[in-house]
């Protein structure tokens, strides 16, 4: 089945990847966005030195976004294979999946804190493009999936095997059987509703 929407990243934009790279560079300043907390919780003395920088990590989980690759696995095999990206993360060594994990675990109101920032950042450059558009809350919903049963493949393959087995009785009426839809929904209720044409 071909998909109808298919979400662009900056990269399907940007064809000349050196240069969208160092555009990326040149523009984002780090340094300007991660809070001095978040630094002095990654450099605090812990018995050794770090390996790598904290703003390769960010910049690592940066550009796996804008790429588009969301295993961290792929992602350093991709890092392994390809001098620039490498050059660009200013990583030392290639980090280990367990460290990237470390790193989120250990680090993560730090990160929420850098986004804080950063809506400090962006919100006075919004309210001078246009003051009314820059109270719009905008939440992308494209991940989030909501926890009730309806979304379960399960339930409505349930249900599709009990209205094939309503179907394949043969014998019954069509009015009949959605009389004991009706009593069944019926039945699980407490309450009494009268339907003067189910039959009980």
């Amino acid at each position: 089945m071909q998909k109808v929407n298919v979400q662009i990243s900056l990269s399907d934009i940007y064809e000349d990847a050196p240069k969208f790279l160092s555009q990326l560079k040149a523009h984002i300043k780090l340094e300007q966005l991660i809070p001095k907390s978040f630094y002095k919780a990654y450099y605090k003395d812990t018995g050794r030195p770090r390996g790598n920088k904290l703003e390769s990590f960010i910049w690592f989980f940066q550009l796996s976004n804008i790429i588009g690759i969301a295993d961290d696995t792929v992602f350093l095999r991709v890092l392994q294979l390809s001098r620039e990206l490498r050059e660009f993360c200013e990583f030392k060594t290639i980090p280990k999946p367990t460290d990237l994990t470390t790193f989120r675990e250990r680090f993560g109101c730090c990160i929420e804190l850098m986004f804080l920032n950063l809506v400090e950042i962006t919100e006075p450059i919004c309210r001078e493009l246009d003051p009314k558009k820059s109270d719009y809350l905008i939440y992308d919903t494209t991940g989030v999936e909501a926890n009730v049963k309806e979304n379960n493949p399960k339930f409505l393959n349930t249900k599709l095997e009990q209205a094939k087995k309503i179907a394949n009785v043969g014998s019954f009426s069509p009015t009949l059987i959605s009389s004991l839809i009706v009593w069944r929904i019926v039945s699980r209720n407490t309450f009494p509703i009268a339907f003067p044409d189910v039959p009980f």
